[in-house]
Protein backbone atom coordinates (compact mmCIF):
# COMPACT_ATOMS: atom_id res chain seq x y z
CA UNK A 1 0.00 0.00 0.00
CA UNK A 2 1.43 3.13 -0.94
CA UNK A 3 1.56 6.55 1.47
CA UNK A 4 0.01 9.20 -0.22
CA UNK A 5 0.56 12.88 0.33
CA UNK A 6 -0.53 16.76 -0.32
CA UNK A 7 2.63 19.25 -0.87
CA UNK A 8 1.11 22.92 -0.62
CA UNK A 9 3.88 25.34 -1.63
CA UNK A 10 3.06 29.04 -0.97
CA UNK A 11 4.59 32.44 -1.95
CA UNK A 12 2.82 35.58 -0.86
CA UNK A 13 -0.58 35.02 -2.43
CA UNK A 14 0.24 32.39 -4.35
CA UNK A 15 -0.14 28.69 -3.61
CA UNK A 16 0.57 25.19 -5.72
CA UNK A 17 -1.11 22.06 -4.53
CA UNK A 18 0.42 18.67 -5.52
CA UNK A 19 -0.25 15.16 -5.25
CA UNK A 20 1.95 12.82 -4.46
CA UNK A 21 1.33 8.25 -4.48
CA UNK A 22 3.89 7.02 -2.89
CA UNK A 23 6.46 7.06 -0.05
CA UNK A 24 4.54 10.79 1.29
CA UNK A 25 5.59 9.73 4.82
CA UNK A 26 7.95 12.23 6.72
CA UNK A 27 11.84 9.69 6.46
CA UNK A 28 10.43 9.59 2.48
CA UNK A 29 9.32 12.69 0.53
CA UNK A 30 9.47 14.76 3.87
CA UNK A 31 13.30 14.57 4.14
CA UNK A 32 13.66 15.52 0.36
CA UNK A 33 10.95 18.52 0.61
CA UNK A 34 12.92 19.97 3.77
CA UNK A 35 16.43 19.68 1.43
CA UNK A 36 14.41 21.41 -0.75
CA UNK A 37 14.19 23.69 1.72
CA UNK A 38 16.98 24.19 3.25
CA UNK A 39 18.30 24.90 -0.54
CA UNK A 40 16.48 27.92 -1.18
CA UNK A 41 17.04 29.52 1.85
CA UNK A 42 21.07 28.69 1.22
CA UNK A 43 21.06 29.15 -2.53
CA UNK A 44 19.92 32.51 -3.96
CA UNK A 45 19.95 30.95 -7.43
CA UNK A 46 17.38 28.43 -6.41
CA UNK A 47 14.09 29.67 -7.96
CA UNK A 48 11.11 29.76 -5.89
CA UNK A 49 9.81 29.97 -9.54
CA UNK A 50 10.53 26.47 -9.76
CA UNK A 51 8.57 25.46 -6.50
CA UNK A 52 6.07 27.32 -7.43
CA UNK A 53 5.65 25.02 -10.76
CA UNK A 54 5.87 21.96 -9.40
CA UNK A 55 9.62 21.61 -10.20
CA UNK A 56 10.63 20.14 -6.28
CA UNK A 57 13.04 17.82 -7.16
CA UNK A 58 14.46 17.78 -10.40
CA UNK A 59 13.96 14.90 -12.54
CA UNK A 60 11.55 13.56 -10.64
CA UNK A 61 8.37 13.93 -11.82
CA UNK A 62 5.93 11.53 -9.08
CA UNK A 63 4.12 15.08 -8.01
CA UNK A 64 0.91 15.92 -9.56
CA UNK A 65 -1.09 19.33 -9.95
CA UNK A 66 -3.87 18.73 -7.22
CA UNK A 67 -6.85 21.27 -7.11
CA UNK A 68 -7.89 19.42 -3.67
CA UNK A 69 -7.36 16.83 -1.27
CA UNK A 70 -7.93 13.25 -2.96
CA UNK A 71 -9.14 12.44 0.30
CA UNK A 72 -6.09 9.23 0.74
CA UNK A 73 -3.62 11.42 1.98
CA UNK A 74 -1.52 10.63 4.78
CA UNK A 75 0.39 13.64 4.95
CA UNK A 76 0.33 17.27 4.45
CA UNK A 77 3.43 19.08 3.84
CA UNK A 78 3.24 23.37 4.02
CA UNK A 79 6.11 24.65 2.13
CA UNK A 80 6.46 28.62 3.00
CA UNK A 81 8.90 30.08 0.51
CA UNK A 82 8.51 33.91 2.11
CA UNK A 83 9.90 32.13 5.86
CA UNK A 84 11.54 29.60 3.99
CA UNK A 85 10.35 26.52 6.39
CA UNK A 86 8.65 23.37 5.71
CA UNK A 87 5.73 21.73 8.19
CA UNK A 88 4.46 18.44 7.80
CA UNK A 89 0.73 17.55 9.09
CA UNK A 90 -0.60 14.36 9.84
CA UNK A 91 -3.79 13.77 7.68
CA UNK A 92 -7.29 11.75 8.74
CA UNK A 93 -8.86 10.86 5.97
CA UNK A 94 -12.68 12.04 6.96
CA UNK A 95 -10.80 15.57 8.01
CA UNK A 96 -10.72 18.74 6.06
CA UNK A 97 -7.10 20.59 4.73
CA UNK A 98 -8.23 23.22 7.47
CA UNK A 99 -8.91 20.74 10.36
CA UNK A 100 -5.63 19.31 9.63
CA UNK A 101 -3.03 22.40 9.69
CA UNK A 102 -3.02 22.89 13.09
CA UNK A 103 -0.17 22.70 15.67
CA UNK A 104 -1.72 19.66 17.37
CA UNK A 105 -1.25 17.97 14.11
CA UNK A 106 2.68 19.11 13.17
CA UNK A 107 4.83 16.39 12.76
CA UNK A 108 8.68 16.66 13.17
CA UNK A 109 10.39 15.86 9.98
CA UNK A 110 14.07 14.54 11.34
Amino acid sequence: MSTRAHVIIKEWDNQIHLYHHHDGYPEGIGIQLKNVVHKLAEDPEYRTRDLIQGKLIPGDDSYAPALCLHGDEEYIYVIDCVEKSIKCYQHEWDTSLEDTIRPENEIEIN
